[in-house]
């Protein structure tokens, strides 16, 4: 069990790749500016949360508040983004 695990977490990877190919192939240059894009824009998202977090819990600490809070907060803000977003795709599916 372990053995296929192994296997298949280190084939993922290379099916990966072979499937960008083979897209890339099929759209032509179109889709590796499309990956070339999104690889940016996420990389810009990542480095901008990163700052946004250190900043936030920087000043809940100035401010004598407790920085675990903040990050329990900021969880179950996300938690409830994610539910209203499936309720609302549940609404238009017409689930």
């Amino acid at each position: 069990m372990r053995l296929l695990f192994t296997i298949l977490l280190l084939s993922l990877p290379i099916i990966e790749i072979w499937c960008i190919f083979k897209l890339g192939a099929l759209y032509g240059w179109w889709f590796f500016l499309y990956m070339i894009l999104v690889t940016y824009l996420g990389w810009r998202l990542i480095k901008e949360e990163k700052q946004l977090v250190f900043a936030k819990l920087m000043g809940s600490m100035t401010q004598g508040g407790n920085p675990i809070k903040t990050i329990k907060k900021k969880q179950n803000q996300m938690v409830i983004f994610f539910e209203k977003q499936k309720k609302r795709l549940k609404i238009n599916n017409g689930l």
